[in-house]
């Protein structure tokens, strides 16, 4: 799996949620999705990018709102590029910077990042709990996905925006993978005759959440921002 453009999917997906996306009042480097976005964007999985005193370009004056489920998954994205790292921790390298940037949207210290994941969430969470259990849920669940990619039918695009459901504990579903489902991101039958079947999979928690809904997205069934690719 490719963690950095998973990453930035989980980034750009949040950037989708502003009201100044796209738009002439977009400014990435005055905005901690937009400088953690440029950050990602920046790195190379081969090498560490250090930027000289790049803790001091973070946009700290950033007010907006974001969603807290989406800035803990964008975390969680970087936490894991930073674990499966060899090359040495550095407070300056781009996907310190991009983690640090993400974090100062609900947190007003530094926090501490010491190699492991755990003890990083421990530290995350002597500022606000509930982040660091949203971050350790979103970890845990790119840690567990699969390694091989779930067959999709690309070439049938339903929509190109993810669709909100309320998902149950413990409640299985099945999510469509060929895209002709009049259920939608449900499994109807549609997919009998084809190659296609649907992805079944059981909530965890009870809770809101976007399916996608364009059979482009990596991380099935939940929406990565792939659908913002699409033409």
């Amino acid at each position: 799996m490719n963690y950095y453009e998973n990453t930035e999917e989980n980034l750009t997906l949040i950037c989708s949620e502003c009201k100044f996306y796209e738009t002439k009042d977009c400014i990435k480097s005055k905005c901690n999705i937009g400088f953690a976005l440029n950050a990602i964007k920046a790195s190379n999985p081969n090498s560490i990018q250090i930027i000289a005193d790049g803790q001091k370009l973070i946009p700290k004056n950033d007010t907006k709102l974001y969603n807290k489920n989406l800035i803990a998954k964008g975390i969680a994205s970087v936490c894991k590029i930073c674990k499966e790292c060899n090359k040495g921790h550095d407070d300056n390298c781009t996907i310190s910077l991009a983690r640090k940037s993400l974090e100062h949207t609900y947190l007003s210290d530094d926090v501490d990042f010491p190699g492991s994941v755990l003890m990083y969430l421990f530290n995350v969470s002597k500022q606000d709990q509930d982040l660091a259990d949203k971050i350790k849920s979103e970890y845990d669940s790119i840690v567990k996905q699969p390694k091989e990619e779930v067959v999709m039918d690309k070439s049938s695009v339903a929509k190109k925006h993810p669709i909100l459901v309320d998902l149950k504990e413990n409640q299985t579903y099945f999510w469509c993978t060929c895209g002709k489902s009049s259920n939608l991101p449900f499994c109807n039958g549609a997919h009998v005759g084809t190659n296609f079947s649907p992805l079944t999979f059981t909530s965890k928690k009870t809770e809101k959440a976007h399916l996608c809904a364009c059979n482009h997205t990596k991380n099935a069934p939940f929406c990565d921002g792939s659908h913002l690719k699409l033409v």
